[in-house]
C-alpha cells in the first residue's frame, strides 16, 4: 500500500524469457498483501482515511476487490489484502487522491515498517474469484503465511487443488484462495473469509480439512503465520 516490493527472481533467465515474464505480470490479475503496523494513539485517526481509500478503491476500473482487516485481539494493526486487473491499473491507483491521503497519514501515524508482497494465483490451481460479501463486519476472516520446502511443493499443491473447491463449498464460504508470492514460488499465502465464526469452526472439523491439516505441515519450511481477522472495511 505504501510502498511496493516488485522484486523478480531474473537469475539464469534468458532476456526474452525475462521480457515476457515482466509482461506477463504488468497486464495479468495481480494481487497485494499488506501489513501495517499502527501506533496505537494514531489507529482512530489512521483507520477512517483507510476506510475511505478502500470505498474510494473499490470503484476504479482497474479494481477487484479492496479489503481492510485487523486482527480480532484489536492488535493496532490493518492488514490489506487488493486486488487488481493488472499491475497498470494498480500503478493508476497510486497515483489517485484517496491513495496520497493514506501515505500523508501514514507518516504520522504508522509505528514500522509496513510489510507488502505481491501475489499471483497459483498455476493449476482455481484462480481467484471475487464474489460481494454480505454482512461483510460480522465475517470470520483468515489469512495464513505459508513458506513451502521446494521438494514439497508438488505434495503441497495436489493437496490444495483437492480442498478449495469443497472449502468453497462449504456453508458460510465466501472465499477459500492460495496465492503465490510473484518472486518466490515457493511462499504462498491463503486467504479465507467465512460468514461467522462457527461456520469457520465447522470448516474446521470436515474430512477434507482434518485432511490437509495431515499433509501440510509436512512440506513447510518454517512455521506458518496466521492471522483471524474481522472486516473494518465499511
Amino acid at each position: 500500500m505504501i510502498t511496493r516490493r516488485t522484486m523478480i527472481a531474473a537469475a539464469a533467465v534468458p532476456v526474452l524469457g525475462l521480457h515476457g515474464r515482466l509482461a506477463a505480470q504488468v497486464t495479468a490479475p495481480a494481487h497485494v498483501f499488506t501489513l501495517l503496523p499502527i501506533r496505537a494513539d494514531a489507529f482512530a485517526t489512521f483507520l477512517p482515511v483507510m476506510q475511505a481509500n478502500a470505498r474510494a478503491s473499490r470503484k476504479e476500473p482497474g479494481n477487484i476487490a479492496f479489503d481492510v482487516f485487523q486482527p480480532e485481539d484489536d492488535t493496532p494493526t490493518l492488514i490489506l489484502f487488493e486486488s487488481w486487473r493488472s499491475r497498470a491499473a494498480h500503478a493508476e491507483h497510486m497515483t489517485l487522491p484517496h491513495l496520497k491521503a493514506v501515505e500523508a497519514q501514514a507518516s504520522a501515524s504508522l509505528a514500522g515498517q509496513p510489510d507488502t508482497v505481491w501475489l499471483i494465483d497459483v498455476p493449476g490451481l482455481p484462480a481467484f474469484v471475487h464474489t460481494p460479501v454480505p454482512a461483510a463486519a460480522t465475517t470470520r476472516n483468515v489469512i495464513v503465511r505459508l513458506k513451502v520446502k521446494p521438494h514439497a511443493r508438488p505434495t503441497f499443491i495436489k493437496a490444495f487443488a483437492e480442498v478449495i473447491p469443497q472449502a468453497r463449498a462449504a456453508p458460510g464460504n465466501h472465499l477459500f484462495d492460495l496465492h503465490q508470492e510473484a518472486d518466490d514460488g515457493n511462499s504462498f499465502l491463503l486467504l479465507e473469509r467465512w460468514a461467522s465464526v462457527a461456520s469457520h469452526e465447522a470448516h474446521l472439523g470436515q474430512p477434507y480439512s482434518l485432511k490437509l491439516d495431515g499433509i501440510v505441515p509436512g512440506t513447510l519450511a518454517q512455521p506458518p503465520e496466521r492471522y483471524l481477522l474481522r472486516d473494518v472495511a465499511a
